[in-house]
This record gives C-alpha cells, structure tokens and sequence, in this order.
C-alpha cells in the first residue's frame, strides 16, 4: 500500500514551518494593531500617515498623542502644503465638544472649506464655531471677529441681507464692527450689490455646489438685475416648481416677472402664495406691497411697506412705496415725509463710498444726513466712527510732534 502520511521527521519540519508561519502572522497582526488608529481613516490618510503624525506630535509636543491631536496635526500639515480637502476631511474628524481641538477645528474647517469654495458647508462650521465661542466664552476675539466677517461675506454674495442683519448686529454688540460692517449693517439695500467680483464668486461658489438652490436663488437674482429676464425666468421658474415651501425662491422669481413688467404672471404667482408671516423674506413683503398697489389696496400695501421699513429702514424702494401708498390714501403730509426721506436717503447713497476707515469728515457728514432721514441708530453707530477716526488721527499727529 502507498503511504497516506508523511515520515515522522517531515511531519516535524512542517510543524515546525507552521509554528513559525503562525508566530510571524501573529507579530504582523501585532504591528498592523499598533501601527494603526482606532476606528475609520478619513480618505487620504493612510495607517502609515496616521503613525507619522503621531511619532512626530509626540516628538514636537513631548506628550501621547490622542486621536484629535493627531488629526488636527494632521489637518494643519494639509494646510501648509495646501491639501485642502484632506485638510477639510481631517478637522471634521474632530467633534465640537473636544475640550482642546472642537471648537477651533470648526473655525479651520470653516476656512478651508471656503477656500474650496464650499458655501453652504462653510456657513454651517462659521456659525458652529460663533455658537461654541459664545457659550464657553473662550475664544481669542480676533478669531471671533474674523469668522462673523467671513460668515458676513457668504450671506452678501448669496443676498441673504436678513440672514446676515443679525450676524452684523452681534459684531456692533462686540464692538468689533468697522465701517463696511456698519455701511453693510445700516444700508443693506443702499449698497450697491450687483458687482462683478459678487457675481464671480457666486458662480465660484455654484461650480463646487451646482444642486444648491440657495446659490441657484442668488444666481436668478444677478440675473434679473442684468436685464437677463429669460434666463432669469427660466432658472427662477424651475426652482418655483421644485422648491414650492421656499420662498426666497418665489421672491426672487417675483422680482424677476415684476421687473421684466409682466404683470399678469406676477399678480397669478403672488397670488399662489401663503400669507405674510414675520421673518419672511424683505424681498417677499415688499413685492407683496406692490401687489396690494396693483390691486388698489393701499392700506395693505402701506403695512406691507413699513414692515420691511421696520427691518431695513434705508430701504429706498419702500420708501417710495410709502410715498405712493400715501399718495393713494390722500395723506400729503405724509407723503411729504417719506418723499422727503428717499431725497435724503438718496444722497447717502451717493455719498456711502466716500465714507470709509480714516475720514473723520465723512462719517460726521453721514451721521448727520442719517439725523436728517430718521435714522437715529445708524446717526450714532456713524458718529461713534467718527469720533474714533478723530482720536485716532490726534494721537498720530501728538506722537509725530518734535
């Protein structure tokens, strides 16, 4: 009969082979454990990335290093050689309430994820990190300030002039606003916002985020400000139908129709709408009020207008629908008040882009031209500025005396 086993001496080699095979499987399972970190890799970083970055934050900061040290090291590394979105998926890594890392990695995400031109995301960690830094009350000021300021410049680009009041108003509260923050604060629809570095960064901000109605919204606006009606239309028209609950969305296609003077349309989609709530678009309440004019209903559109008034009191074109609200309602001296007001409010508008961060004269003259227009808070929001420029351009001028 043939031999179904091996001799005695070949079945010692083989245990002996596999006795070695299952030692060294067994170091290699022990160094792939030790050499990699606890739980899933963003994409990018590799188990050999991770143990770098440990040995070397050990190395630098004489201490173990903690999940969250590695990935903020790792994130900062990404940002030297400008690896944005590693840098991006290596701060989201680390959660908000981190005692040491949470709150500044939402502020870094926020910036490398602006840098990627990533609005929406960005918005969101801007205003994570804001509310984290106003609970724990630990922040350094300067990346308080500068967080609501870039959060202050997406809602401009996007035209979300409501959403950024607020932002804005929490900066003057901090004492950290200068001029533009006051102009944007005080005159949001006196500040001429059509330009072409908006519009640039708009689209900018559409290629990384083509689906995002939001942006789209913002893009049918500076559409219909150009005199592209069509374009406009068919863009607004869409997210109409596929957004109905949204109604920036169906402001912006109002303005659209009612600029483009198709009535018809405007009075039917209005009409479609629900009605007035506070904290709806100042777009929305607006065209609301020239609809009530269309209709002949002047008391409603008189309310319609002093609400947004209420909210954005330099808004011009309010103003002038005061005036013809008025008008209808055989009130002169009224209607010689808000005639009066959009004269002056119409010379601000000129004058805002002589008024910047060194010219005490200026900001003197608006305060007083805001006196004028029954703006009392932006008159002492600009005299304050003015003050500050004069003191600060005394001491220049002590310190260069002999």
């Amino acid at each position: 009969m043939p031999r179904t086993t091996a001799p005695k001496s070949a079945r010692r080699r083989i245990g002996s082979w596999a006795a070695a095979l299952i030692f060294g499987a067994g170091v290699a399972g022990a160094g792939a454990w030790w050499f990699s970190p606890a739980g899933a890799l963003p994409e990018g970083v590799t188990p050999a990335d991770y143990h770098t970055a440990t040995r070397q934050f050990e190395r630098i900061n004489h201490r173990s290093a903690a999940r969250n040290d590695v990935f903020s090291f790792l994130g900062e590394q990404a940002v030297t050689v400008e690896r944005l979105a590693l840098a991006a998926d290596c701060f989201a890594e680390i959660p908000s309430d981190d005692p040491r890392y949470g709150r500044s990695a939402r502020l870094q995400q926020a910036q490398v994820l602006l840098r990627l031109n990533r609005a929406y995301a960005a918005e969101q960690n801007f205003r994570e990190f804001l509310t984290l830094a106003a609970a724990e009350r630990a922040a350094e000021p300067a990346h308080i300030a500068a967080a609501a300021r870039w959060l202050s410049y997406i809602l401009s680009v996007e035209l979300r002039f409501e959403d950024r009041k607020p932002v804005l108003a929490a900066m003057h509260r901090r004492g950290q606003a200068d001029m533009l923050d006051s102009k944007q604060y005080h005159f949001p629809s006196l500040l001429i916002w059509n330009s072409p570095a908006g519009r640039r960064r708009l689209m900018e901000f559409l290629k990384a985020d083509p689906a995002n109605p939001q942006l789209r919204c913002a893009q049918g606006r500076y559409l219909t400000a150009d005199g592209q009606f069509d374009a406009a239309r068919a863009l607004l028209e869409e997210l109409f139908r596929q957004f109905p609950p949204r109604l920036d969305c169906a402001a912006a296609l109002l303005e659209c129709l009612f600029e483009s003077h198709d009535l018809p349309e405007f009075t039917k989609v209005a009409q479609t709408l629900p009605g007035y709530a506070a904290g709806e678009p100042w777009l929305l309440t607006r065209l609301r009020g020239e609809l009530a004019m269309q209709l002949g209903q002047a008391e409603q559109a008189l309310a319609y207008f002093q609400h947004v008034l209420a909210a954005d009191p330099a808004n011009p074109l309010c103003q002038m629908g005061l005036s013809r609200a008025w008008a209808a309602l055989h009130r002169p001296a009224e209607r010689a008040q808000a005639l009066n007001r959009s004269l002056v409010l119409s010379r601000i508008r000129v004058g805002l882009v002589k008024v910047n961060d060194n010219t005490y004269k200026s900001a003197a003259e608006l305060a007083a031209e805001c006196d004028q227009a029954g703006l009392s808070e932006a008159a002492e929001t600009f005299r304050r500025h003015a003050l500050q420029f004069r003191s600060a351009s005394e001491s220049v001028t002590d310190h260069e005396q002999p």
